[in-house]
Order: C-alpha cells, then structure tokens, then sequence
C-alpha cells in the first residue's frame, strides 16, 4: 500500500449477452456496483489523505465534436461529479486515443499501439507530484538484424500512418456511400488535426 497514492482502476467495457458477427460494442459506463466501490475507495482516500488516480477504458469527456458516440462513458457526468469531490489528480483512459486539452478532473487519453506514434506514457510520482511523459515507442530495438532489413520497417511509424490514413480513406468513403456527406468537412479537420 502506497501512503500517498491510491490507483483504482476500473473496468468500463460494456458486455453483450450475445455472440455477434457485427461490429462490437463500444460504449462503456461504470455500472452501480463498481460506482459503490469507488465511492467508498474516494472516502477512504480522503480519510488517509491520499490523491488518487483514476484508470479506464473509456473517456470521461468528448475529445472531439464529430467522433466521440461509444468513446465516453454513458455515465460520464455523474463519474466527473463524484471525482471532483474527492483528491483525484488525475484520470487515464484510451478508447478514443485522442486528447483535446485540459478538463474539470484531468484526464490523460493515451495513445495505442496500433496507430502512429505508438506511444505510451510513464507516470512518475513522489511523495507530493505526479509528472506524465509521453513516449513514442522504438520498434528497432525489438527487432533482429534480419527484420531490421524488411521494408515494412525501414520506417515503421510511416508505414503504421499509412495504414492509419487507408482505414480513415475507406470509413470516409464508406460514409459517403451512406449518404452523409454533411459531416465530411468536420470529420476531415479532426483527420488533419490529428497528431503524426
């Protein structure tokens, strides 16, 4: 037990009852149970005067206007109006691998392996501090001398963008087939302003 720091971490993912051949469920919420126990692990952190920081899935905030449905939490205010009772200095999510800037009850959303940079953060903490560092992750270390030779890893990140920037080509043109082609100029600056 750390006397200056608690970390919880949640479990945010919704669950569906049924196999499906469609895409997943994307939405997540702190149901009661797991919102009972957080309750009760911010009043004892206050109690020990500990900060806290907050881990999960999804976001506790729209990170951005057009692309947020299934990202944020279905209960997100009723989580930010609890958190912001207690020490919590900080929360940590994915989902949506995106951050927008400050909020309420800080949140930092990571970003993933499976997109360009491939980073990843390391969290330092002290006895009264908390610093966050983003780190874009090195592939060549990882690699053999025969694998370094490949050409998918010449320049890795450039390849992962360009898979990145084909998957965001094919949704855009997927969503204009549907006929909403009102909401491309908006999606096309949040593509452009994304962070390669």
């Amino acid at each position: 037990m750390n006397p200056h720091w608690r970390l919880l971490l949640l479990d945010s993912n919704l669950y569906s009852s049924q196999f499906s051949y469609t895409h997943p469920m994307t939405s997540g919420a702190i149901d009661d149970g797991e919102r009972r126990w957080l309750s009760q692990e911010l009043v004892e952190a206050k109690r020990l005067g500990q900060d806290v920081l907050f881990f999960m899935h999804h976001n506790l905030y729209s990170h951005n206007s057009v692309v947020h449905d299934g990202f944020k939490l279905n209960n997100a205010g009723e989580i930010v109006q609890l958190l912001s009772q207690y020490p919590v200095r900080c929360a940590f999510s994915g989902h949506i691998h995106a951050q927008h800037g400050w909020v309420p009850v800080p949140e930092v959303v990571s970003s993933c392996f499976a997109e360009s940079d491939q980073g990843y953060g390391i969290v330092e903490l002290t006895a009264n501090s908390l610093s966050y560092r983003h780190h874009a992750f090195d592939i060549d270390n990882f690699l053999t001398a025969e694998e370094k030779k490949l050409p998918l890893f010449a320049d890795f990140h450039a390849y992962l963008k360009e898979v990145f920037d084909q998957s965001n080509n094919l949704l855009l043109s997927q969503h204009l087939l549907k006929g909403a082609a009102k909401d491309l100029p908006e999606a096309a600056v949040i593509y452009e302003s994304s962070a390669y």
